[in-house]
């Protein structure tokens, strides 16, 4: 059985051309007698938050990391939908994702080191959105809006969380240090954005496109799990930013291969002075 959804009602991602419904036989009793008269209802499935990643800090030796989130500071956070239950992915940006603009909201920001790099979560308002289609009688004389013939269901994001009452809606987040150190650098790292650092300097990324978080959350769609993805753009209001001891200590450097007393820092898609997404450190 298909039929047409129809034109996208406010704030709803689009869907385009025919929608194939659950196989007929599965469809409740009164889908099946005829596709030609179901209606449409919106209705809210559920209000909640969760911990969304917005960025990270990374530190390795001698050295401390942070992250700020301040004033200004813009996630962007996809848009997942599903036809009944079948996910359907929407991308970052323009009308297919929402934006939690930090424009009014204070800094907030963590640091840590040596050893240490953490994602760094704030908690976001979600709201699951259902249009669906329910049957009804041929002269209309009866309907059944409680019958489900089919679901579009998607996901929107309404902004920071934040009730009172001694609620922490900034937290440090998963361990992400694996991607420091000789692991990081073995695994990942690429030596055309690689730069050294003396003790005593510090160096931030304040402007630019952030990591994308591909599970930036996980949420419940509809009958079904979904992880969406979450980046927040690096301005004067979003910084990461690494700190190097003064301390001249030296030790053997596996990347130059002999002892030094200096620090190796790395973008993920560009050199730390062209304000990559994220950078890490040796």
């Amino acid at each position: 059985m298909t039929m047409i959804m129809g034109p996208a009602l406010a704030g709803e991602p689009p869907v385009t051309g025919a929608v194939i419904a659950r196989t007929a036989s599965r469809l409740p009793k009164k889908c099946r007698t005829d596709d030609s008269n179901w209606r449409v209802k919106l209705v809210t499935v559920w209000n909640k938050h969760e911990w969304t990643d917005v960025g990270e800090y990374h530190a390795w030796w001698e050295a401390d990391g942070g992250f700020t989130y301040t004033r200004g500071a813009m996630t962007e956070v996809s848009t997942d939908y599903s036809i009944n239950g079948s996910v359907w992915h929407a991308s970052l940006g323009g009308s297919s994702g929402t934006v939690y603009d930090n424009e009014d909201a204070s800094s907030d920001g963590t640091g840590n080191g040596p050893y240490k790099a953490n994602v760094i979560q704030v908690s976001l308002k979600y709201r699951d959105k259902d249009r669906y289609l329910y049957p009804c009688s041929l002269n209309n004389q009866t309907c059944w809006p409680s019958v489900h013939c089919a679901n579009h269901y998607w996901i929107v994001q309404r902004g920071l969380y934040n009730p009172g009452h001694g609620w922490q809606y900034i937290q440090t987040g998963p361990s992400v240090l694996k991607l420091d150190g000789m692991h990081g650098w073995h695994c990942c790292a690429n030596p055309d954005y690689w730069n050294g650092y003396r003790p005593g300097y510090q160096h931030c990324n304040s402007h630019g496109d952030g990591v994308t978080y591909t599970k930036g959350a996980t949420i419940g769609l509809g009958p079904v799990t979904v992880d969406i993805e979450t980046e927040t753009g690096h301005s004067t209001d979003s910084e990461q930013c690494i700190s190097f001891s003064h301390s001249t200590k030296t030790r053997y450097n596996e990347i130059r291969k002999y002892r030094t007393d200096e620090h190796e820092v790395w973008g993920n898609d560009a050199l730390p002075s062209n304000n990559p997404e994220v950078f890490y450190n040796y």
